[in-house]
């Protein structure tokens, strides 16, 4: 197990094998969920914080959109290292998210590092939730700042929908 610096940890292959893959959430997104709904995939069921229902909820969180893949984790670590000393949630929208970068968000949620959500969408999606957020979609993951990134009151996510807020 490798660490960076700012004490997330860089997954190994002990910790593809170990993980599996934890059930997706499949429960259709309530009728009481505020705000705007999308279309989305949730990119990992161990994203789930809600078991009954089967939901990603985070309440003040911070949004990044990206239209770049999330294909390698360099260019993840420094705004994640940032997210994890600021303590709050962090939304990911990007248009794919690979086994490796999806693999490092969830070790470092599981160990406690970061507060975080993934999903995958469509162009017009991710520009809505950027719009909704006050931010726009960024191509260079490695300068994002927290002033670059948006805000959301509350996202509720299912395995197919969200709604943001």
């Amino acid at each position: 197990m490798t660490k960076t610096p700012g004490g997330l940890v860089l997954p190994d292959s002990e910790d593809r094998h170990e993980l599996g893959e934890r059930g997706q959430a499949n429960q259709p997104l309530p009728a009481d969920a505020v705000g705007e709904r999308f279309a989305v995939h949730l990119a990992s069921g161990y994203f789930v914080t809600d078991a009954k229902l089967g939901l990603a909820e985070l309440v003040g969180a911070h949004v990044l959109v990206t239209d770049k893949p999330l294909t390698t984790l360099e260019p993840l670590v420094a705004i994640l290292e940032e997210v994890a000393r600021w303590g709050v949630p962090l939304l990911i929208c990007a248009p794919a998210i690979t086994d490796d970068a999806r693999l490092f968000l969830v070790v470092n949620q599981l160990r406690g590092t970061i507060y975080v959500a993934a999903v995958d969408a469509d162009a017009p999606t991710r520009a809505r939730i950027a719009a909704i957020a006050g931010t726009t979609a960024t191509a260079d993951l490695a300068v994002v700042t927290r002033a670059e990134l948006g805000n959301a009151k509350s996202v509720r996510i299912a395995h197919d929908a969200m709604a943001i807020s």
